[in-house]
């Protein structure tokens, strides 16, 4: 990953943790809103990101945000991440 794709992934995530936060909006939501999506999509423009679909980018944060909160709340966990099939996913720590 180049420096400003770096840049922008952070901008991004950062931007999209500070808007949950404040509205408490990807708590359990099925989908988002258009004009969330179409914000990221302004934010990658330029970039190869700016080619993906939205509902890829809707499905990508709305995982991403349940393993968050699934690591915020158990503390410790696996996350695994599926590259071919795009997906994310988190699992109880094996009990010792």
């Amino acid at each position: 990953m180049r420096f400003e794709e770096l840049v922008m992934d952070t901008v991004v995530c950062l931007t999209l943790d500070k808007w949950e936060t404040v509205s408490g909006q990807f708590g359990g939501y099925l989908k988002l809103g258009l004009d969330i999506l179409k914000a990221v999509k302004n934010f990658v423009r330029g970039y190869e990101a700016e080619q993906l679909p939205l509902w890829l980018w809707e499905r990508a944060i709305l995982q991403g945000y349940a393993v968050f909160r699934e690591l915020r709340l158990h503390r410790r966990g696996i996350v695994t991440a599926d590259l071919l099939k795009r997906e994310i996913r988190f699992e109880h720590w094996p009990a010792e």
